[in-house]
């Protein structure tokens, strides 16, 4: 492509934030099955200059002719706080009058609940939450995690468990968190896991462990 036409403008929906600092080009060959081989990464200022523009979109202009394939990694980030399904949408349009449009959607990712295994000798099944993973600012963050069927489920003592994703560190109880069994006339609902010390603020992401013991006869 001629330096004149090697010219990239990628425009994203209203709700999406490009981050600058993502950005990485490459230059990329392809084997004998077509598959992709990645080479050497591209420098700023020396290959291709970035421009960001007062409407949220970039262009990447090449300082050269390209002469082979380019591969442009980056990323962005939804605006606002993503508590459903959110439709996003991104195009790129090249100097030579190509253009390429694609849609998407952005999942919740506050806090994904899954099963673990099941110890059905001794009538235990395990649990994990992921909890911020879209890394959003929290303060003095509660979560609520609710048993169905009630009665039915009730902790194994001393199972629980909080890791902090972002750094490995494992929180301590008492010091990073707090968890409060939640009871109603019927047994155990639930419990509240409240963050405090030095996660009172934090925007990490955490995974949680724990296993109940079930009786549902």
């Amino acid at each position: 492509i001629p330096k004149d036409q090697a010219v990239i403008t990628d425009t994203m929906g209203d709700n999406l934030t490009f981050e600058p600092d993502s950005l990485h080009l490459y230059s990329v060959t392809f084997d004998d099955k077509g598959n992709e081989v990645v080479g050497a990464e591209l420098v700023e200022g020396k290959d291709y200059k970035v421009v960001i523009n007062d409407d949220g979109s970039f262009v990447i202009d090449f300082l050269h002719d390209v002469t082979g394939a380019v591969k442009i990694d980056y990323k962005t980030k939804v605006d606002g706080i993503v508590e459903g399904d959110v439709a996003v949408n991104n195009r790129v349009d090249v100097g030579t009058g190509q253009h390429s449009e694609g849609d998407g959607t952005a999942n919740q990712q506050n806090i994904i609940k899954n099963t673990g295994a099941v110890d059905y000798q001794n009538s235990t099944i395990g649990w994990t939450l992921a909890v911020n993973q879209n890394n959003y600012l929290m303060e003095n963050a509660v979560i609520t995690d609710t048993y169905e069927p009630v009665p039915g489920l009730t902790m194994v003592p001393n199972s629980l468990v909080v890791k902090d994703t972002t750094t490995g560190a494992q929180l301590t109880l008492g010091k990073d968190y707090m968890v409060e069994i939640t009871r109603n006339a019927e047994g155990e609902t639930g419990f509240k896991l409240s963050f405090m010390g030095a996660y009172a603020k934090t925007s990490d992401a955490f995974y949680v462990t724990y296993n109940t013991f079930f009786d549902v006869t």
